[in-house]
C-alpha cells in the first residue's frame, strides 16, 4: 500500500480549505521503480521470443514417458520433422512453402529408405501421429500443432524450431538416439525453470524434487555403468555450434546421485519467463 501524509490545501479564489492527503516521494519513487521493472522484465521476455524464433506446441502427459512405443531414433527424427509444421496442419518446405510429400521425407531427415518405412510405421500406427492425405503429410492436432494454443486438458510445451533443427542438423545419424534423451523426458521437466524433476507443477524452487542421474538412466532404460558415457553425449551437443543443450546444476564426484539436469529453453519451454531459467544455469 502506498504511504500518504496529511495535508491541508487551501483555494486561493474561494478561500475554501480542505484536507488532502498525498504519496510520499518514497512511495513515488518505489511505484515508478515496479513499473520500471515491468517494463525491463517484458522486454527481456520480447527478447527471447524473438530469439528464440518459431515454435510448435506437443501435448504430453505428465510423469508419463514420452511415445514409449517409438524407438530412440526415431523419437528425434519425429520431433524434427514437426519443426516443418505449418498452421495448416501439414509439414511444408521452408524455402517454397510447398508441402513435403512422404517420398521426401527421408531426405529431410537424412536417411536410408529402409529406415525410413521403420520410421513411418512406428509413427503412423502405432500412435497415429502422421498420416498422408491428398499427396501431404499431416500431423495429428491431438500430439502436435501450430499457432492456436491446442485445447486439451493435457499438458502443452513450445517445441522451438531454430535450436532443434540446429542440434538434429548438426548431429550424426548415429547420434538421434543420444539425442532423443532430451525428448523423451519432456514429461517430467519443470515447466517453470525446466529442470529435470519429479514435481514438474512445484513453483516454488526449493520444493523441486529433483531427478538424479541414475533415476533418468532409469526414465530413458539406459545402463548405469555407463553414465560417464551419457554426460559426455548430453553435453556434446550443441546449439548453434556454442550453447549447451543441457547443463547440471550440482555437480560432484559421485555423478548418479549428485548431478541434477536442466534443459536449454532454447530447445523447449513451457514457460513465458526464460530469466528464471537463466537465472539458475547458463548455456
Amino acid at each position: 500500500m502506498a504511504k500518504t501524509i496529511q495535508v491541508f490545501e487551501t483555494n486561493t479564489d474561494t478561500g475554501e480549505t480542505r484536507q488532502v492527503f498525498v504519496e510520499t516521494n518514497e512511495s513515488k519513487n518505489k511505484k515508478q521503480a515496479k513499473i520500471e521493472k515491468y517494463k525491463n522484465d517484458l522486454a527481456e521476455k520480447q527478447r527471447r521470443l524473438k530469439e528464440y524464433g518459431a515454435f510448435v506446441w506437443l501435448v504430453y502427459n505428465c510423469n508419463d514417458t514420452l511415445f514409449d512405443k517409438i524407438k530412440p531414433a526415431n523419437l528425434t527424427r519425429l520431433i524434427y520433422l514437426s519443426t516443418y509444421l505449418n498452421y495448416d496442419g501439414y509439414i511444408v518446405d521452408n524455402s517454397n512453402l510447398r508441402a513435403i510429400t512422404r517420398d521426401q521425407i527421408k531426405g529431410i531427415l537424412g536417411i536410408e529408405e529402409a529406415t525410413f518405412w521403420r520410421f513411418w510405421r512406428e509413427c503412423s500406427k502405432d500412435y497415429d501421429i502422421i498420416f498422408e492425405r491428398n499427396g501431404k503429410v499431416f500431423f495429428n492436432e491431438v500430439y502436435f500443432d501450430k499457432g492456436k494454443l491446442p485445447k486439451t486438458d493435457d499438458n502443452v510445451i513450445k517445441l522451438y524450431v531454430d535450436g532443434i533443427r540446429s542440434i538434429y542438423n548438426s548431429s550424426s545419424i548415429s547420434s538421434h538416439k543420444q539425442l532423443s534423451y532430451i525428448f523423451r523426458i519432456i514429461p517430467y521437466v519443470n515447466r517453470r525453470y525446466n529442470i529435470v524433476c519429479k514435481n514438474p507443477f512445484e513453483i516454488d524452487i526449493d520444493k523441486i524434487d529433483f531427478m538424479t542421474l541414475g533415476e533418468f538412466c532409469n526414465i530413458i532404460n539406459y545402463k548405469k555403468e555407463n553414465i560417464n558415457i551419457l554426460k559426455k553425449d548430453l553435453l556434446s551437443a550443441k546449439i548453434d555450434g556454442v550453447g549447451y543443450m543441457v547443463t547440471f546444476l550440482v555437480q560432484g564426484f559421485e555423478a548418479i546421485n549428485t548431478w541434477r539436469m536442466i534443459v536449454n529453453p532454447r530447445i523447449y519451454f513451457a514457460g513465458t519467463d526464460y530469466s528464471e531459467v537463466y537465472i539458475l544455469s547458463k548455456f
